[in-house]
């Protein structure tokens, strides 16, 4: 009850059949909706809407973005392909964690890290690493979301770091390691983490990132004030 009230007063909660809607979809996806905009922009403007806290139209439209990102894996089988799929599943689980419902928030995030794998892009791979992390704190898994994060670190730092996209997503993952780092009680971790989060993040030079490539890392470009990508993983009525 408490939950619930917390979600309502946050105004997060959602309608029951759009909830009951994406339930559907990820038990048997919708058809292709036929969107003659590309998907690329498409993510970028539900991206948008999750920022704006739109969980309700995000709720809307998100089945159609899933079905239409299968449709293109269907067609090409590409990297990119995947890893707009990916995408598509890592911000449906963002949304299904803000509004409550870990268990279909696990799922999406568990189909997110499996398409990433099979985009072969580190930074995709480390966007849907994020967000099975945070699903798996919730769901009372510290110790398993500090490593798989960390592993996620780790590659992402592999890559070199030697683009505003490489850096930011290393920044905002060293954020996220952080939070979980501070909910498990190891202080020392936590703020150790964060200041390297924001020495990472001044090296940014805020050149836009490459269309279809979307990175966990956008806000952290957006907004350098790391406090931001902290406070978008806390429940709704925390501090």
């Amino acid at each position: 009850m408490r939950r619930r009230t917390l979600l309502a007063a946050a105004g997060l909660a959602a309608p029951v059949q759009l909830l009951a809607g994406m339930d559907t979809a990820l038990a048997a996806m919708p058809d292709p909706t036929g969107s003659s905009i590309p998907l690329d922009v498409r993510i970028a403007q539900a991206r948008s809407a999750f920022d704006a806290a739109r969980n309700t139209h995000l709720l809307k439209v998100l089945p159609g973005l899933l079905a239409d990102a299968h449709d293109g894996v269907r067609q090409t089988r590409t990297d990119v392909a995947y890893g707009r799929l990916s995408a598509a599943y890592s911000l449906a689980s963002q949304v299904l964690t803000k509004v409550g419902r870990y268990e279909q928030s696990r799922l999406t995030a568990d189909r997110a890290s499996v398409y990433a794998e099979l985009s072969g892009s580190p930074l995709t791979i480390a966007a849907a690493a994020r967000e099975l992390s945070i699903v798996l704190r919730h769901q009372n898994q510290p110790a398993a979301a500090q490593r798989l994060i960390l592993s996620a670190v780790t590659q992402v730092e592999a890559t070199g770091l030697t683009t505003d996209a490489q850096a930011s997503a290393f920044a905002q993952m060293l954020c996220t390691t952080s939070y979980t780092a501070a909910v498990a009680g190891d202080r020392h971790q936590a703020v150790t983490l964060i200041r390297e989060a924001s020495r990472a993040a001044r090296g940014l030079t805020g050149r836009p990132r490459p269309a279809g490539r979307p990175t966990c890392g956008a806000s952290v470009l957006r907004h350098p004030c790391l406090c931001r990508p902290l406070c978008r993983e806390r429940p709704p009525g925390t501090r």
